[in-house]
């Protein structure tokens, strides 16, 4: 799993659907549950052992998130 690729492929809707939940969980205090399917994937794939908890590879995966959004519309530095 190429963690910088994880939404390239994904449609806007599908975007705009987690930043929906995303939005939802800020509001509801809850983690965002879209950002939690994309962490136990890559945990189970690079971090088996546990050395990342999945606290922490949600934080990754919202980075993640938002650097997708940003090159998709203010496009990538180069």
């Amino acid at each position: 799993m190429n963690i910088h690729k994880l939404f390239h492929k994904m449609s806007e809707d599908d975007l705009r659907l987690i930043w929906q939940d995303y939005a939802e969980s800020k509001i509801t205090g809850k983690r965002c549950e879209s950002f939690v399917k994309y962490a136990r994937m890559y945990k189970s794939e690079l971090y088996p052992d546990g050395y990342l908890d999945l606290t922490m590879i949600i934080d990754i995966i919202e980075k993640q998130f938002f650097i997708e959004i940003a090159e998709r519309h203010f496009g990538k530095e180069e």
